[in-house]
């Protein structure tokens, strides 16, 4: 993991918001460090459809390789499954829609937030 710092991803549309589909296919992924800052905005290539991938969590997770936590609104059962058992990722479903608040309240509920 690069300086240890971006460790949390997040899927977001085009409007800024926490995307409403399945993860694999936000536009944005938003990435934070552990302190829940925003390093980085990278787009998703997969993102446009066409082949299907958004059931392939390994796909994903090679495009955000330091990220240990992917929170969305959806994500399929058996790509929670294989994201936490065979790739060491961490899963979070969220109705928060504002990406910063999403983080920030994964944090506060894993105690390592305000």
């Amino acid at each position: 993991m690069m300086s240890g710092e971006r460790v949390i991803a997040v899927g977001v549309g085009s409007d800024g918001q926490v995307w409403s589909a399945h993860f694999g296919m936000a536009p944005w992924y938003y990435v934070y460090d552990r302190e829940g800052t925003l390093v980085e905005r990278q787009a998703n290539p997969y993102a446009g459809g066409g082949e299907k991938h958004h059931d392939d969590p390994q796909r994903i997770a090679a495009l955000l390789p330091e990220c240990r936590v992917f929170i969305a609104r959806r994500m399929g059962a058996t790509s929670r499954e294989q994201l936490a058992q065979v790739l060491g990722i961490s899963p979070v479903l969220t109705q928060v829609t504002d990406p910063d608040q999403a983080v920030s309240a994964y944090l506060v509920e894993r105690g390592t937030g305000d």
